[in-house]
Formats: C-alpha cells, sequence, structure tokens
C-alpha cells in the first residue's frame, strides 16, 4: 500500500507543471525587459495598478521633449510652487522665477523636484489638471494597459496609479527616442542657475539613483552598478521604494522596473538589490547575435532586358541585423521573408535597392534593405556599345588606312621626283 501511494505522489509530481525562477525579486511587482526589442524577459505582478510615485516623472519628460524646445522659458506660478506639501522633493524653484525647459527637465529628472514638474505641467497643459489629461492620452497611445494619472509629479493620490509594465514601456519610449533623456537619467549632479528671483547659485543636487553614483554606500549599502545608465526613483509612503532603470552591457540593453520595494532588517533596500539581480540575470539570459552581416548574398536573380550570360545579380544585405537572442538561441533559426521590387529591370546601378528581408525573431520583425551588388547594363545598351565601339574601330582603321595611303603617296611622289631629277643632271651631262 505504501508503494503504491509512493508511486501515486510520484506520478503527481510529474504531471503537475513547476515553476523555477532563475532570479529571486524580493518586491511586489517587478519586470525586466529586453530594451531593443521590449522582449519581457522576467515579470512579477508586472501589469498589477501599484503606486508609482516619482517615477510618474518619466511620462512628464516624454511630454515636455515632445512638445517644447530645450532654450525655451517657463515661469512658476505661485500655484506650481506653493501646491508642493511640506516635505515633496524640490529643486527650491521661486516663484515667478523664470528658468530654461532644459533646467526644469533637469531638476524634474535628477533631483526630482516636484515643483519642476508643476512649472512643466503649467506651461505646456494651461493648467496641472489639463497636463494630467494629457498624460493619460499619451500613456494609452503608447500602450499602456493599467494607468491613470492625476498628476505630474507623483504625489500620492488613491487614484494616481500604473503597473510596472507601463512604466517599462514608457521608460523604454523615452530612452529610444529622445537622446536628451537618456543624458539627463545619466546625469549624477547639476547645479541650477542664480536668476533675478534666486540670487545665488547654491541649488546643488546629486541624483537620487544610487545605481549610477559611485562610493555612495559601504558594503552591502554600496549600490553602485558599472553598467546602470539611469533613469529614475521614487517614494512616497504608500508607493514605498520605487525604481525605474536601465543598464547596459556588450551590446546589451535592458530597463527593469521595481514597484512597492521595502528594505532587510539590515537596511539594505530591495529596490536596488532587487534591480541588480534582474539585471545580471538579462545578461546572463541575453547575447548579441549577428543575424545577418553586410555585403552577405542573400538571393540571385535574374534580370529582365540585361545580356544573356550577364543578367545574374547577388542581392546584398545592405546593412548588418544585431539583435538581442537568448543564449541558447543561434542566429540561423529565425524565420526570414524576402519581398523583392516588381519588374526588376536593366539598367541597374551598383548598392541600388532593390528589396528587402524581414526577420521575424520574439513577435517583432526586423527588416533589412538588399541592394544590388553589381551594376547590370540594358541589353540594348550593351548592343549600341558594341556597335559604337565597332564604329568607333572602323573610323580609327579608316583614319589609320589613309594616312598609310598618303604616306604611300608621299613617298611615290618622292621617289619620282628624285628620278627625274637623277635623269635631268644625266642627261644634261651630254649637252
Amino acid at each position: 500500500m505504501k508503494k503504491l501511494i509512493y508511486m501515486l505522489l510520484l506520478l503527481l509530481t510529474l504531471l503537475i507543471p513547476t515553476q523555477i525562477f532563475a532570479v529571486e525579486v524580493n518586491s511586489p511587482n517587478a519586470i525586466l525587459i529586453d530594451a531593443s526589442s521590449g522582449r519581457i524577459l522576467y515579470e512579477k505582478n508586472a501589469y498589477e495598478s501599484a503606486y508609482p510615485a516619482s517615477t510618474t516623472k518619466i511620462l512628464t519628460a516624454i511630454l515636455t521633449l515632445e512638445h517644447c524646445k530645450l532654450d525655451e522659458t517657463a515661469k512658476a506660478s505661485y500655484k506650481a510652487i506653493m501646491s508642493v506639501p511640506s516635505g515633496g522633493s524640490t529643486a527650491n524653484i521661486q516663484v515667478d522665477e523664470e528658468l530654461s525647459i532644459e533646467d526644469l527637465l533637469k531638476a524634474l529628472l535628477i533631483c526630482s523636484g516636484n515643483d519642476a514638474a508643476n512649472v512643466l505641467a503649467e506651461y505646456i497643459g494651461g493648467s496641472m489638471e489639463s497636463f494630467a489629461t494629457m498624460l493619460n492620452t499619451r500613456a494609452k497611445e503608447l500602450g499602456a494597459k493599467n494607468t491613470n494619472f492625476v498628476n505630474a509629479n507623483g504625489l500620492h493620490d488613491e487614484n494616481h496609479y500604473t503597473c510596472a509594465y507601463d512604466l517599462a514601456i514608457f521608460a523604454k519610449y523615452a530612452m529610444d527616442n529622445f537622446p536628451e533623456f537618456r543624458e539627463l537619467v545619466s546625469t549624477i549632479r547639476f547645479r541650477l542657475p542664480a536668476t533675478d528671483k534666486y540670487k545665488s547659485d547654491d541649488r546643488y543636487f546629486l541624483n537620487s539613483n544610487q545605481l549610477i553614483i559611485p562610493n555612495q554606500g559601504t558594503g552591502a549599502k554600496n549600490y553602485y552598478y558599472q553598467y546602470a545608465t539611469g533613469i529614475k526613483t521614487g517614494f512616497t509612503t504608500p508607493a514605498k521604494n520605487c525604481l525605474v532603470a536601465s543598464a547596459e552591457k556588450d551590446g546589451i540593453s535592458l530597463i527593469c522596473v521595481v514597484l512597492g520595494a521595502t528594505q532587510d532588517d539590515n537596511g539594505v533596500s530591495y529596490r536596488y538589490t532587487d534591480s541588480k539581480a534582474l539585471f545580471e540575470y538579462g545578461f546572463e539570459e541575453l547575447v548579441s547575435g549577428k543575424v545577418l552581416a553586410a555585403g552577405t548574398t542573400v538571393e540571385t536573380i535574374e534580370v529582365k532586358d540585361a545580356p544573356k550570360n550577364e543578367n545574374a545579380l547577388e542581392l546584398v544585405a545592405e546593412e548588418d541585423l544585431v539583435v538581442s537572442i537568448s543564449r541558447e538561441d543561434t542566429e540561423n533559426q529565425f524565420e526570414s521573408t524576402i519581398h523583392l521590387n516588381e519588374d526588376i529591370k536593366a539598367p541597374i546601378s551598383k548598392g541600388e535597392v532593390l528589396g528587402t528581408i524581414t526577420y521575424h525573431i520574439y513577435d517583432k520583425d526586423y527588416t533589412v534593405n538588399l541592394i544590388a551588388n553589381s551594376n547590370v547594363e540594358k541589353k540594348a545598351d550593351v548592343i549600341i556599345g558594341l556597335v559604337r565601339g565597332i564604329g568607333k574601330t572602323i573610323i580609327v582603321v579608316l583614319i589609320l588606312a589613309a594616312v598609310l595611303m598618303a604616306v604611300r603617296s608621299y613617298n611615290k611622289a618622292k621617289r619620282r621626283r628624285s628620278n627625274a631629277y637623277r635623269t635631268f643632271r644625266y642627261n644634261n651631262r651630254f649637252r
């Protein structure tokens, strides 16, 4: 009987699927994506509602960069400054102070100034409430699944929420489309300039993201990560510790989101240790694979209107296709589709785009142009060229023949004159 029970338990163990987690994440909500493709590498409650705190400012920065030039200036209203509650992070912006959009973005992303967020919201949306509507509209356009923002800064409100997945796609979009964003979120420190409303230049701020700051802590609290490149921290009491982070190594770019993080018994923050663990997992999982090399012959075609024996044309890849792929996968296992231009015929110039090849890799398509590897002349042009060549040859032969005939005639005439002269001298001897 015992043996039968043991066999039944063993059978159930084999039939019930088990999930083995390759990385341990303590935070309640997290996600890791391949920043180049958007492919999800790890997720934990990634679509569940969570408070984002100041990671909200990623979307605020997107709207700012989409609607403003960096050298524009905005004036801080009384409401924008005074509506930040006591204890909220600020850049010490003064009422009626005018600052450039660039400086406001620095204050927004580097020191997480809630006052800077409010100034930008009023400048772009006309009011902070209108700007919140703009944020929600843009979030949906970017593919958000579970986001509702009521302010530009992330200060707590029960109706202000998002999820790890949405923050990841916001961060990917910002990093992909705005070099200014990439630069700002990787900046360690900055200083706001003096203005007529604030005479001193002592507004000096350090980035709140300790992943990018060397020698900031000691032991387990030294959170510096050599491959980190940004992006944004957040904290409120209800949201706990939040972090949207990016890292790059060996051609691999990753973005992770950690929400609702706490700390261990020794005060070590899980938002940093979880992010590091996710990055290490991602870098172990992915490699940068060259799926297609520039100049590789993809297809050989016959070209219409080209001379026989000269109508074969190689189509080659115009550029490299490098994609992040799982380490166990190989570059040549992915399906590809070739699309050629209609009615390809001579004449064709080397380098001319004649089609594309598209690879379907992890539910995303990557397309590379196919170009001609050599010139192909038109058949008629070849015949005309041959005729012209023959014609030129005939002309040259005729000219040479004429020259030869002229030389021969000249030499004959010369000999006749010479013979006549000799005859004349001979005859004169007897006169």
